[in-house]
């Protein structure tokens, strides 16, 4: 087992990290512009206020030979970030700014807007059968 590392306050932008175990890593206060992970174990790590400016994320998983183990993130902004074939079984968002967001070209809060309206409307309807029986 590895010493966990820190690192603080670095520009190691354009670095390549291949093949190693970063598990319980620190990252804080880091440029990380067209830095590269390639084969990284970066279990328990923790990223905070690191630049990933025009990063790409390819074949990351959550544990594909060990168990899975959840995975936050808290305060990031993906402004105008694309994902494309990725899964989202899962996944939970709270307190989340979607204004501007599409999955597949339809605006989230439009979705959100009209499955609200739809329970609402399924649940008046199911108030007034239920209650149609009793008068």
């Amino acid at each position: 087992m590895h010493e966990p590392v820190e690192v603080r306050a670095r520009d190691i932008s354009g670095s390549l990290f291949k093949k190693s175990d970063m598990s319980a890593t620190t990252f804080s206060d880091v440029n990380l512009e067209k830095a590269s992970f390639e084969n990284i174990n970066l279990r328990g790590a923790s990223f905070r206020a690191v630049d990933f400016g025009g990063a790409t994320f390819e074949c990351v998983n959550t544990g594909e030979d060990r168990p899975k183990v959840p995975v936050t993130f808290e305060g990031v902004e993906f402004d105008d970030c694309t994902f494309q074939r990725c899964i989202f079984s899962g996944v939970h968002l709270s307190g989340c700014e979607l204004k501007g967001m599409t999955i597949d070209g339809i605006r989230v809060t439009e979705m959100i807007k009209a499955y609200k309206s739809t329970r609402r409307d399924d649940a008046a309807s199911l108030l007034d059968r239920f209650l149609g029986k009793w008068q």
